[in-house]
């Protein structure tokens, strides 16, 4: 998973959150609130998992290519 995909939600996150914030509250839920904070919502889910996909993907490979590595010196040291 690379930037190009957690910029834009980001993005959309920000305005997403800004547009609710502009909004003028007077006591109600109007359908343009209520479809700005489920809008937030979901946007929030996909920016945490994108996120989150991102941080343990990266912390693997580099685990596996560790552990590749140590093996590969094991069986050099213990074949000689």
């Amino acid at each position: 998973m690379n930037n190009r995909a957690i910029i834009p939600v980001a993005v959309l996150l920000l305005i997403c959150c800004g547009t609710y914030f502009r909004t003028i509250y007077d006591g109600s839920i109007r359908n343009v609130e209520f479809l700005s904070i489920v809008a937030i919502g979901i946007l929030t889910g996909v920016l945490l998992k994108n996120l989150f996909k991102k941080i343990f993907t990266t912390r693997d490979q580099r685990n596996n290519s560790q552990y590749a590595v140590i093996h590969e010196l094991h069986g050099i040291f213990k074949g000689a």
